[in-house]
């Protein structure tokens, strides 16, 4: 299992989803088959039949 929990901070929305999108094609490098479990606007996993996958997700964080 690897796992990344160190978060990045992206100072808008838009730049963060594109930093998804870049996540997500090389994670799919990792992978020949499989299925899309979640597609939503800020959370994509995939998992292929022996249960190996991945997730990328945005969690927005409002300073206070």
């Amino acid at each position: 299992v690897q796992t990344c929990a160190l978060p990045i901070f992206y100072s808008t929305l838009e730049k963060a989803k594109a930093a998804m999108e870049v996540e997500i094609q090389e994670c799919m490098k990792n992978f020949r088959h499989g299925e899309v479990k979640h597609d939503f606007e800020r959370l994509y996993e995939f998992m292929n039949e022996d249960g190996q996958g991945f997730t990328v997700g945005i969690d927005e964080q409002i300073p206070q």
